[in-house]
């Protein structure tokens, strides 16, 4: 087992930021830079399974129980995610959604385990050059974000790009395919900077701003 690459110590530019309790800025990396961590560290020789979940729509949460096996050795986390509601009739949009987000969580609890971001936790890892903000901005013409997951586009954003794409003609499927072939993932699981720039360029089309500025594609790959 590679421990030395399992604890190296992220990037800043790897890092996100989030506001968490009593107003302070809690440090993270996202599933698929977890992933990638595994990815090299065992050679994608590593499983990720949920071993049970459940749905409580009465406290607005979903849990789930994550087991990550690798090189014969086995760590078991919980995970959990916030129901995302729809803003007005509050039903929720997508529980399979959630479930993902919190078996998302599961499997980054679990590689804590095998030493995957502990630095974070112990204030070794690169430090940053200003405060983080509470928020990200978003382009003027975009709704004001609304939290509801770590890292997850807003509900607003959500809607504000299904509404986008209609007016271009794209059908939902169509969007979702956009999203795999630019972040790897669908439109409900793009982070919110993702959102911000697949929104400016629906609200400035540039035909060919895609083959000059293309995102890294993020790896989803070992997650079953």
């Amino acid at each position: 087992m590679n421990r030395a690459l399992l604890e190296k110590p992220f990037l800043a530019a790897e890092i996100r930021h989030r506001e968490g309790g009593n107003g302070k800025i809690l440090d993270y990396v996202e599933g698929h830079v977890v992933v990638a961590r595994l990815n090299d560290a065992f050679d994608g020789n590593w499983d990720f399974i949920v071993k049970s979940f459940d749905v409580n729509e009465a406290r607005g949460e979903v849990l789930v129980v994550g087991r990550l096996t690798a090189e014969g050795i086995t760590k078991m986390q919980f995970g959990s995610s916030s129901i995302t509601r729809h803003k007005t009739t509050k039903e929720p949009v997508s529980i399979a959604d959630d479930l993902k987000a919190a078996a998302t969580d599961a499997l980054k609890k679990c590689a804590t385990l095998f030493g995957v971001a502990l630095s974070l936790h112990g204030g070794k890892h690169e430090a940053r050059t200003q405060p983080a903000p509470s928020a990200e901005p978003l382009p003027a013409a975009t709704p004001t974000p609304t939290a509801h997951a770590p890292g997850r586009l807003s509900s607003k954003q959500h809607s504000y790009l299904l509404t986008l794409s209609r007016g271009h003609g794209l059908t939902r499927r169509e969007v979702d395919a956009l999203c795999i072939e630019r972040f790897g993932v669908v439109l409900d699981h793009v982070t919110r900077s993702e959102a911000s720039l697949l929104i400016e360029e629906f609200n400035n089309p540039e035909p060919q701003s895609q083959t000059q500025q293309q995102p890294e594609r993020r790896t989803v790959g070992g997650v079953h």
